[in-house]
């Protein structure tokens, strides 16, 4: 018997093998015996031994200054060609497969799980095709055994933009089955390599994907890493599964570039990337893919949602070519993308360069879990402001009841163990007076009680554990915890914005707000959109009335953010030299918000936090507490963080709001970060000094230039 959890895992890693080993009639039985939801999986594709692009069958139907699309009419396949570079990006590989696919679509039809697609000699009855204006419309119409699905795919040319979508509640589909998944043009961008090609050209070749700040997958290297699944917004589809932030990736190959990001439906889209590991026999590939009826099991039985998605997914694609092909030229690409769909402004912040300072209060309420008192936040305060710290955003963590335990979400009682109101209001007092912020940081999306919890598809709690940043000081390890229902959420948010203004905070930040988006079925509003439009509109309501700071960097929230804390600027998968984190991220909100990474003083070394701060763009931070049994008690960094915070300030401060138009490794060790206006920031991480032209950034430090 399988767990829930390993249970997805499985469900999810059959279509996925599935998917990429497409020419297989069956899945092994020990596999199906994990997932115990089908008989079989049931490849239902034409089995066609050619899917390759025929130029010659090539037809022109859409175009613009920059771009061109083509339909080859006799196997299906879709061509984007860059005018700029000469370069043409095809939906069916050129080399010789019998797999390849414009979409692929799994379907539930009784008790199996059909894998359909649009590709192979098509009949003319099966495809259709329509142009208006710059859109084409084609309609694949697929049969298998008693299933049949009509899939409309408009293809839209927008300026230098191919927008394609597919709204689902505009596909029929026979009765009795179900959607589960659409894979959207998976073998756009696939390559395959020598494995003993020395071109260096092909060596410069790989795919960014949305691991953290942005991580550069080398194609054409041998490495451990070969596939991973991101999960956009941090759902739960898929357990293994790495969150991303952001519902975007790229493919740079020779001098060209493919930007793509996902601008409507990101919220249920897993990125998926297969690697080849250089095997010429493989092929690289990565695309979205829309989950769309949620399908779970347990202990051998299995469920599926009452409702499906029945909205729209939209992703855009966008060639580069030139200075352009890197993966800063695909964050532009995708920033103006983001700004096009409306889920980021085209705004620029506030110039300010403040330090960020989290302040833990409790850890659990109680006389022995104390760790600051408000009169103590406030003398932490006037320390920083009496060394020449004019910019400070302080955020109270476990100030309220239950402490980093919050009882329940929306119970915001100041503790009187800390000081209680009185103390809290000469807190923010003293702070509105010094012109300074002290952010109120509550868990609004999540609860220490089950009757508002959210719910699994089997009705149980959706729990997960919160740790203790305390530990092992003071209080216990970590904590249980469960998300709050969607109906929750609303309340809390209500609740939190009355502690705000009864307190005078300068904002709210909403803790969690990283996982944005989860299925909640404790009510018949189960999918993941209905949480995240849930919370979105009351972020919405919430920006009206306060200034909000939220943690991470999701892109369906950020627009309603003055302030980002927590960003990731490391990966999840290890780099190495074939795996690399950059600034992707980073490079798309730079300028629009002011964002920190990781508090300096919670890593075993804080130098090197603050010099990634700095390469990236972020403002520092520190995690600090009053009593000395902590190793975050405030006087053990207070010094280091001065000075740094001092000297960034004088030299990087007014770069906030510049976009990052560049990024690049200047040698062994120095790290380039490029400005709007030409400014340059080297950041050595190298023990010795390096020279930058007649002048020299010292070990473990940085320069700017201009």
């Amino acid at each position: 018997m399988y767990s829930h959890k390993k249970l997805i895992n499985a469900i999810i890693a059959l279509i996925a093998l599935f998917v990429l080993v497409i020419t297989s009639g069956c899945i092994a039985a020990g596999l199906l015996q994990k997932a115990d939801i089908t008989s079989i999986i049931n490849y239902n594709g034409t089995g066609d031994e050619t899917r390759v692009l025929e130029k010659r069958a090539e037809t022109k139907v859409l175009s613009s200054e920059k771009t061109e699309l083509y339909v080859d009419k006799k196997n299906g396949g879709i061509s984007v060609y860059d005018r700029v570079s000469q370069k043409s990006w095809n939906s069916l590989p050129s080399f010789q497969n019998s797999f390849a696919s414009n979409f692929t679509v799994t379907v539930l039809y009784g008790n199996e799980l059909h894998i359909l697609d649009t590709s192979g000699s098509l009949a003319e009855e099966d495809v259709t095709y329509a142009v208006d204006g710059d859109t084409l419309e084609v309609i694949y119409n697929l049969k298998a055994k008693d299933i049949s699905l009509q899939l409309p795919v408009l293809f839209s040319l927008k300026g230098g933009y191919l927008e394609v979508s597919v709204n689902v509640r505009d596909c029929v589909l026979s009765e009795g089955a179900r959607l589960i998944s659409i894979a959207f043009l998976p073998y756009l961008g696939a390559v395959r390599y020598d494995s003993n090609s020395s071109d260096l050209e092909v060596l410069g070749d790989y795919y960014l994907v949305p691991d953290g700040p942005g991580a550069t997958m080398r194609t054409a290297i041998e490495n451990e890493v070969t596939s991973s699944v991101f999960s956009v917004y941090g759902k739960d589809y898929y357990e293994e599964s790495i969150p991303a932030s952001i519902g975007a990736y790229g493919v740079k190959f020779g001098n060209s570039a493919l930007a793509v990001t996902v601008t409507a439906g990101a919220e249920n889209s897993l990125i998926k990337v297969f690697r080849s590991n250089a095997d010429e026999k493989e092929i690289n590939r990565i695309y979205p893919e829309f989950i769309i009826t949620d399908l779970s099991g347990e202990n051998g039985k299995v469920n599926i949602s009452k409702n499906s998605f029945d909205g729209k997914f939209t992703v855009v694609y966008e060639t580069l070519s030139g200075d352009s092909a890197d993966y800063i030229g695909m964050a532009v690409s995708s920033r103006q993308a983001l700004i096009n769909a409306r889920l980021m402004t085209d705004e620029t912040a506030e110039s300010e360069y403040p330090l960020f300072v989290s302040v833990i209060g409790s850890a659990d309420g109680s006389n022995d879990g104390t760790a600051t008192s408000f009169q103590q936040a406030e003398n932490l305060l006037s320390i920083l402001k009496g060394k020449g710290i004019n910019e400070i955003n302080m955020i109270l963590e476990g100030f309220f009841a239950g402490g980093l335990n919050e009882s329940s979400a929306g119970n915001f009682k100041p503790l009187r163990k800390l000081g209680g109101a009185q103390d809290l209001e000469a807190l923010t007092s003293y702070a509105a007076m010094q012109q300074l912020n002290v952010f109120s940081a509550f868990e609004l999306l999540s609860t220490r009680g089950s009757v508002s919890a959210a719910k699994d598809i089997f009705g149980k709690n959706k729990e997960y554990i919160r740790s203790n940043p305390l530990y092992p000081y003071i209080g216990r390890e970590s904590f249980n915890r469960k998300y709050s229902s969607g109906s929750k959420v609303s309340s809390s948010f209500l609740s939190a914005l009355e502690a705000v203004s009864d307190f005078a905070f300068s904002g709210l930040l909403v803790l969690g707000s990283d996982v944005s988006c989860i299925s909640d079925f404790s009510s018949e509003n189960a999918g993941v959109s209905d949480y995240s439009q849930n919370l979105i509109s009351n972020l919405s309501a919430s920006s009206t009335k306060t200034r909000l700071m939220l943690e991470g960097a999701n892109i369906n929230i950020v627009k309603y953010a003055d302030y980002l804390k927590g960003i990731s600027l490391s990966t999840v998968i290890p780099e190495s030299g074939e795996y690399s984190a950059v600034p992707f991220v980073p490079a798309v909100l730079h300028s629009s918000c002011i964002y920190a990474g990781e508090s300096a003083n919670t890593s075993p070394v804080p130098r090197l936090v603050l010099l990634k701060s700095v390469e990236y763009g972020a403002v520092p931070y520190y995690t600090w507490v009053a009593s000395s049994k902590s190793d975050k008690y405030y006087e053990l960094t207070l010094n280091d963080a001065v000075d740094f915070y001092l000297e960034a300030k004088e030299e990087l401060g007014n770069l906030s709001v510049k976009r990052i138009t560049d990024h690049y490794l200047h040698e062994s060790g120095v790290y380039c970060t490029v400005y709007d206006g030409g400014t340059k920031v080297y950041v050595n991480y190298n023990n010795y000094s390096v020279l930058i032209g007649e002048v020299a950034v010292m070990p473990y430090d940085y320069l700017r230039i201009g």
